[in-house]
């Protein structure tokens, strides 16, 4: 794996979009819903943004709240593991091997009321923004993986961006594409999103599971 981001990395410039632009579509990508409607006449207990909540037995971070809903990721890696299990088909998001890890072990690793609070969403997957890369159709999933472009809105720099791994960073996939269609984005170690991507069948890179949680 290069370990030197630099020509890779997407640049400063190019991510400078205007905010309200880059908030909507990031929106957009990952379903976001109109408010929900209360229970009753007591509003829900919603966490902030950036709290850490437990759920199930992980601990999470909130990226982004919605009516009585919030967007979370694992706060560090769950394990190290493959995108795909070949490196040798054209590969997106929807036919990938993670997806469907992350939509049946992962999400039935969770008991029958912690699912109910899991909300399947309209998913978006745009295309490589640096090599116009196919991200595929659009999915639903109870379960997915940060974009490259959510990646860069919901943290505050590229140090908030550092994800562990039994102590140690590593790096973590995007469900983005990556440079070639047999590559997926990810993050660096440093935090970095490294837009040109691995192989999917490389198996050192680690897996952040995200989901929109009904509280």
């Amino acid at each position: 794996m290069n370990l030197n981001p630099a020509a890779d990395c997407r640049q400063n410039q190019t991510a400078k979009r205007d905010e309200n632009d880059v908030t909507g579509k990031v929106a957009a990508d990952v379903g976001i819903r109109p408010t929900l409607i209360e229970t009753g006449n007591r509003a829900p207990k919603i966490p902030d943004v950036g709290d850490k909540i437990p759920f199930g037995p992980y601990l999470w971070r909130v990226l982004q709240t919605n009516g009585d809903s919030a967007l979370i990721i694992t706060e560090d890696i769950i394990k190290l593991r493959g995108y795909h299990t070949t490196h040798t088909v054209d590969m997106t998001w929807e036919a990938c091997e993670l997806r469907h890890y992350l939509n049946t072990t992962f999400y039935h690793s969770f008991n029958a009321a912690e699912q109910r609070r899991i909300i399947p969403m309209s998913v978006k997957n745009a295309d490589n923004a640096i090599h116009g890369t196919k991200g595929g159709n659009d999915t639903t999933d109870h379960v997915f993986l940060l974009s490259e472009a959510e990646a860069e809105v919901f943290f505050k720099d590229d140090s908030d961006r550092v994800a562990y791994h039994d102590g140690e960073a590593q790096w973590w996939w995007l469900r983005s594409p990556g440079r070639v269609q047999k590559g997926a984005a990810r993050v660096n170690r440093q935090g970095l999103v490294y837009v040109k991507a691995n192989f999917t069948n490389y198996h050192a890179v680690g897996v952040r599971p995200v989901l929109w949680l009904k509280f």
